[in-house]
């Protein structure tokens, strides 16, 4: 009989994050889903190197209320993790051409067709 695959949530580690990990992963995920739940929102990027993580927001059009919005989840992230090397970048695709950014992993794009 063939051994069954565990899953796995950490790709290429063959490791299941442990409880407190999930834990410490909170703030992170709270920032991310509140600031995806604004439909301005077009896309969401990460990127890290080995002394920052950075979470980009990009919004179609500039949109004051929802850029506030953002600001403050941010706030409620840094309020739960402390002193963390964390940047936030919110982006009006409106007025900066994304060719001349970063590149980013994009986990969440609304652009993206669903279909098979």
């Amino acid at each position: 009989m063939a051994a069954t695959r565990q899953p796995t949530l950490v790709q290429g580690t063959g490791a299941v994050p442990s409880p407190d990990e999930l834990r410490s992963l909170s703030p992170l995920i709270r920032l991310i889903t509140g600031v995806w739940t604004l439909s301005s929102v077009s896309k969401i990027g990460v990127s890290s190197d080995s002394r920052v993580l950075e979470v980009w927001a990009f919004m179609r059009d500039e949109n004051a209320e929802d850029e506030a919005r953002i600001w403050d989840f941010e706030r409620q992230y840094r309020n739960s993790v402390g002193a963390y090397p964390f940047e936030l970048h919110v982006i009006p695709l409106d007025q900066i051409d994304e060719e001349t950014l970063p590149p980013v992993e994009t986990p969440l794009d609304r652009s993206r067709s669903s279909g098979p």
